[in-house]
């Protein structure tokens, strides 16, 4: 082989060693995609945001749907804090007077000193006469001495039927409790022989109860409810069946479901007066009216 020849084949070798492959398709690909990745400090990432527009249009639904269903939930919540103070207070007062009972070693209420010891005459202790020694005493002391932390005092309550009807009650007497509630236009049946038997064996008093004091709405049915006291000791709402029982003889005369007499329904139809609405709201564990 000539030199020639031998030099050609070493430059060409030479130039096949220093040239570079021409770059597949696949190593295209590949680096577009490192290309494409935004490098750490964020440099070629593409930032999306919403407009104006955008942003002011979704907080006008989020207000739109919020003063549409605020209310209602709000309404719901309070509704439901009324039926669980009504059921504390029930079952206070319950407890009250069957301690009442067991301190004096009876069965039924018309045998404790509280009830039996009265003026020959009068044999109702009412909000007008709460005060007076000579017919309840006796009476008054011993609801100090069962329910602890009570005070007894005028007021003048201003409130409200179901249906609306007004009521104005000038320097009545009330009997306050340590959690805010007060009962009022009470009468307490002493010696009383009448609306005798049934569950509750006897009524031995009757009156409105305001579970949340003088906050509003003030209006029975709602924040104001009618209990009677039984003879048994226990507190039951006027519209039951056990009212009812005692005092027709019939427990769905006068049963809030059943009654046509407005006095003892529950309904927020314009009529009801809403004085058996305790019956219903103990019933039923909810204000839904």
């Amino acid at each position: 082989m000539s030199d020639s020849e031998l030099r050609n084949l070493r430059g060409g070798s030479s130039r096949r060693e220093n040239e570079r492959p021409t770059p597949t398709r696949k190593s295209n690909f590949r680096k577009a995609q490192i290309d494409f990745l935004p490098s750490p400090l964020g440099e070629g990432r593409k930032k999306v945001a919403f407009t104006l527009a955008e942003v002011l249009i979704t907080l006008g639904i989020i207000g739109v749907v919020a003063a549409l269903t605020l209310p209602t939930l709000i309404s719901n919540y309070q509704k439901q804090v009324y039926v669980n103070q009504l059921k504390k207070s029930v079952s206070s007062l319950s407890q009250g007077f069957t301690l009442m009972m067991g301190k004096d070693g009876v069965t039924e209420l018309k045998d404790t000193e509280a009830f039996s010891k009265t003026h020959p005459f009068m044999t109702v202790c009412s909000a007008g006469f709460i005060n007076n020694d000579a017919i309840c005493k006796n009476f008054r002391e011993a609801l100090y001495e069962t329910f602890a932390g009570i005070t007894i005092n005028q007021e003048n309550i201003k409130y409200k039927d179901l249906n609306g009807t007004e009521h104005n009650l000038t320097n009545d007497n009330v009997i306050n409790f340590p959690d805010g509630s007060y009962i009022f236009g009470f009468s307490f049946y002493l010696s009383r022989n009448g609306f005798q038997g049934g569950t509750m064996k006897g009524s031995m008093g009757e009156f409105l109860i305001d579970i949340n004091g003088s906050k509003n709405p003030n209006t029975v049915g709602r924040d104001i409810f009618q209990l009677n006291v039984g003879n048994v000791g226990g507190v039951y709402p006027l519209g039951s069946h056990a009212t009812s029982e005692l005092t027709n003889g019939n427990p769905d005369q006068s049963y809030w479901r059943t009654a046509t007499n407005e006095l003892y329904t529950c309904k927020s139809d314009g009529v009801s007066s809403g004085y058996g609405c305790a019956a219903r709201v103990l019933e039923e564990g909810k204000m839904d009216y």
